[in-house]
């Protein structure tokens, strides 16, 4: 029998598969010096490769500013996916006056809740006199 030839999906300069990715592009106005299909694509496949919007609108012969806009007009979805999802309701998570007290202390260590301020998930645990916590960040029992 004959040997099965292995394809090899082809990589782009950082070893992803651009096949892999189900593109679709911003739905535009056709122009003849717009934002098409093929121009946003090739813009991708530019951007991909320089890592530089500049460069890469250069490449097909538009501004880096429309990129800019193209990137947030409407059906760009892509945007949405870049966030995290929010949690359906953020303020009952904790109560109030918790709320309160860890935004504080956040707000005093640059953004971020010191590790004893947090559980094991990395979520805020209330501040509670009657609870000493250890150097680790667990409760100690009396």
């Amino acid at each position: 029998p004959a040997p099965i030839a292995e394809t090899t999906p082809a990589l782009d300069a950082h070893g992803h598969d651009p096949a892999a990715y189900d593109w679709v592009p911003v739905l535009k106005k056709r122009r003849k010096d717009g934002w098409s299909p093929d121009k946003q694509r090739a813009f991708i496949e530019a951007l991909a490769d320089s890592g530089s919007v500049a460069t890469a609108a250069r490449c097909v012969n538009m501004s880096e500013s429309s990129a800019y806009r193209l990137r947030r007009a409407p059906g760009a979805e892509a945007l949405v996916y870049l966030h995290p999802e929010p949690p359906a309701a953020p303020a009952a998570l904790m109560a109030p006056g918790d709320l309160a007290v860890a935004l504080e202390v956040a707000e005093l260590c640059d953004g971020e809740l010191p590790h004893w301020y947090r559980d094991d998930a990395g979520d805020a645990v209330p501040a509670s006199p009657a609870m000493p916590m250890h150097d680790d960040g667990k409760a100690e029992l009396r």
